[in-house]
């Protein structure tokens, strides 16, 4: 992971994770519950892909923001990560469709690429050198 990021860098390698992930996810609704292999290979590239992308989401969340806020970014990031971890096994009842969670990974796949990319790139140190960086 850390060799791929550096080489095609975080934001992109984040949008592709969470692409393919919502993409495996979408496949395991629609296909054949007979295909067990496939079900299960689709599944678990799935899962794999969305954990990659959530370890990548805390990284990109860091080096976003100035290091004079990073410590309250990331734990309002983490606050509402966990908010999720906790009500996503009501919402899957309530659902009852995976489908569902791939669109809103393809839609977090397709928002990441409205991030600045961070590689080979200072640290923001200040909110003014955030300002510059959005120009």
């Amino acid at each position: 992971m850390t060799d791929t990021t550096i080489r095609v860098g975080r934001r992109s390698f984040t949008c592709f994770c969470f692409l393919l992930g919502g993409i495996c996810v979408i496949s395991v609704a629609y296909v054949p519950s007979a295909l067990l292999g496939l079900n299960l290979t689709l599944g678990l590239i799935g899962v794999a892909c969305m954990s990659v992308a959530f370890c990548l989401v805390y990284i990109l969340s860091a080096e976003l923001v100035p290091t004079s806020v990073r410590n309250i970014s990331v734990g309002t990031s983490s606050m509402f990560a966990r908010i999720g971890s906790a009500i996503a096994p009501y919402i899957v009842d309530l659902l009852l469709h995976l489908s569902y969670f791939g669109i809103l990974a393809i839609i977090a796949g397709l928002l990441c690429l409205l991030l600045p990319e961070t590689r080979n790139k200072k640290l923001p140190e200040s909110i003014q050198e955030i300002e510059l960086m959005s120009r």
